[in-house]
């Protein structure tokens, strides 16, 4: 007989957890054993952490998935602990969870925050599920600003980070945040799960390994030399009805789920394969921060053919009556650089100085004065070039302002005249390249799947018709020479910032096209949008303003040139592979 435990909120009923502001006890019975038996492990591995005294391995977490707000907050209760009005505690918590103190922490320190989404509705209902059209991020256990929270869900259980107290993320729509944790071991599931699909990327937040550097020795039964591998790591996962390969029906009958096998053809491997530069960050400045404007390398701009901003990105207003003087209201108190000039100058240098390495922020550090002053001289005599037609107020948008922020670097020369170029820093200086055939099979559960012969997999496997309608106009666009469905494990990931904070960007599509005269290789990286959002909007810009123009300063004498294009449902994509094709000949 299957365990309730496996499917909570099927055995449970559905039902709601949480009435009003107090937690329904009974509909809390079943939730709070599978929590318990839960916690109890995430205990032992806690203290196996403890024990083994090793930072690289990381304090293990726990992440419970709810599918309301109610709901949440009565799990965030349960583990975190809760007070009444008048202060005292109406729930003590898990020890090791509660942020109420107690023994092991007599501060009270927030070991468990509460994260929800934003929905449409401004007015939503507790009760009300939060689909998947998030907004972002909202609140956490003691009320902190969107942006501490963004910090702190970027640096769970992270020594020295803002979220390093963090053992615990109680989440509505956890999946449409876009954060990540090497460190989850354990996750607790009360929702209504739709698909294997939503199970399996659920499970996926504990799949990710916390430890690459340690290796054990396996010696194999058939006498063969010793091997090292990494050891397992195991996550406990309650209330996910993952299905793996169990058998439909139970008791060993019926038939399998339905899985594709994605795997490399070995007789095309050399032909169509696909070699992509990795980088772990960018930067432009290395030797020397002498930058100015060039006025040669201005190109037109006018703000009216831009289009009118939109109103959720206006940071600030200009506003003026019949008499009196004008005024300009902004969208934060504590902004630090409040005029638009200044903001964008701050923003340029930023960019500019922008390095991951340790030596990078070092001399970020000690060149920020000057770069500033630099960047504001240039945006200066960029705004009253005559090309542009931009005014002070329209850089009060992030749509404007992010294309200003493109023209302004295209026009940058260092002392020695020299064009100011972006420049990856390799992820792993051994392998400063990688080769998009470097697959391992693999299956999935996935059901749009196009069978591929221009690839040097046997199939594109796709989530959306928008893709694999894209992968089949890619078999007949007569440009295209090959082409590769970026996923799986071994998928290709590019770094991009969100907020403040780096993130992972995995396109859909690479594609390489033939030789053109001038022995040069054109590059396409395709993405399917459907619906483009703030998230998808900062992917293209850093894909394009960043990573595309250091792949394309790489001087490796492989005549590999790059470009991007996004497509949207009804357009022609052959037509817009081409012209990004003609975009990459001519970088």
């Amino acid at each position: 007989q299957e365990s309730p435990l496996r499917n909570l909120y099927d055995a449970n009923g559905g039902k709601r957890l949480r009435s009003g502001k107090q937690n329904d006890e009974t509909a809390m019975e079943l939730v709070r054993r599978g929590a318990e038996i839960l916690y109890n492990d995430y205990k032992e591995h806690f203290e196996k952490w403890e024990r083994m005294n090793d930072p690289r391995m990381g304090r293990p977490v726990l992440i419970a998935v709810a599918d309301t707000k109610n709901n949440a907050r009565a799990i965030f209760e349960m583990l975190g602990g809760s007070l009444l009005d008048d202060g005292r505690p109406l729930e003590r918590g898990k020890t090791l969870l509660s942020n109420l103190g107690g023994p092991e922490d007599k501060e009270g320190k927030e070991h468990t925050i509460l994260v929800l989404s934003r929905t449409n509705n401004p007015e939503t209902e507790e009760g009300e599920q939060v689909m998947g059209g998030a907004l972002g991020l909202r609140e956490v256990g003691k009320g902190a600003t969107q942006e501490e929270l963004e910090n702190v869900l970027r640096t769970v259980a992270q020594p020295g980070k803002p979220g390093q107290d963090v053992r615990c993320v109680v989440s509505v729509g956890m999946l449409t945040e876009g954060w990540d944790c090497q460190r989850v071991t354990h996750i607790l599931g009360y929702r209504k799960f739709g698909s294997q699909l939503l199970c399996e990327q659920t499970m996926g937040r504990a799949l990710r390994r916390r430890d690459y550097d340690n290796t054990i020795t396996v010696a194999p039964l058939d006498g063969a030399p010793a091997e090292q591998r990494f050891p397992a790591e195991y996550a406990t996962v309650f209330g996910v009805p993952f299905e793996g390969s169990r058998r439909k029906g139970g008791g060993g009958k019926g038939e399998l789920n339905p899985k594709t096998k994605i795997e490399p053809v070995e007789s095309r491997k050399e032909d169509l394969a696909i070699w992509i530069p990795d980088f772990s960050g960018y930067t432009m400045v290395e030797s020397s921060v002498a930058i100015e404007m060039d006025p040669e390398l201005v190109e037109e701009i006018d703000a009216k053919r831009e289009g009118e901003a939109s109103a959720s990105t206006i940071e600030w207003v200009t506003t003026q009556g019949p008499i009196g003087e004008k005024r300009k209201l902004y969208s934060k108190s504590n902004e630090m650089y409040r005029e638009p000039i200044w903001k964008l100058a701050s923003e340029l240098t930023t960019l500019l100085g922008e390095r991951l390495s340790e030596e990078g922020r070092d001399r970020e550090a000690k060149r920020q004065g000057l770069l500033f002053a630099q960047c504001l001289a240039a945006v200066n005599a960029w705004l009253n070039h005559d090309k542009v037609r931009l005014t002070e107020d329209d850089l009060r948008t992030d749509g404007l302002r992010d294309l200003a922020k493109s023209a302004i670097l295209k026009t940058l020369r260092d002392a020695e005249g020299k064009r100011v170029e972006r420049r990856g820093v390799p992820r792993n200086p051994r392998i400063p390249r990688r080769r998009a055939g470097d697959w391992q099979p693999f299956e999935t559960g996935l059901k749009e799947i196009e069978s591929a012969n221009k690839s040097e997999l046997n199939a594109s496997a796709c989530h959306t018709q928008l893709e694999r309608g894209i992968a089949r106009s890619i078999e007949t666009c007569s440009l295209a020479k090959s082409y590769v469905r970026n996923h799986g494990p071994e998928r290709f990931e590019i770094p991009y910032k969100h907020h403040g904070g780096w993130a992972r960007y995995v396109p859909d599509f690479f594609v390489r096209g033939h030789p053109v005269h001038n022995g040069l290789i054109p590059h396409v990286i395709v993405e399917g949008k459907g619906q483009p959002d703030e998230k998808s909007e900062q992917k293209a810009w850093w894909t394009q303003e960043w990573w595309i123009q250091a792949a394309n300063a790489l001087d490796d004498g492989t005549g590999r040139k790059w470009a991007f294009v996004e497509i949207r449902p009804g357009e022609n994509v052959e037509a817009a592979i081409e012209a990004a094709m003609n975009e990459a000949v001519n970088a």
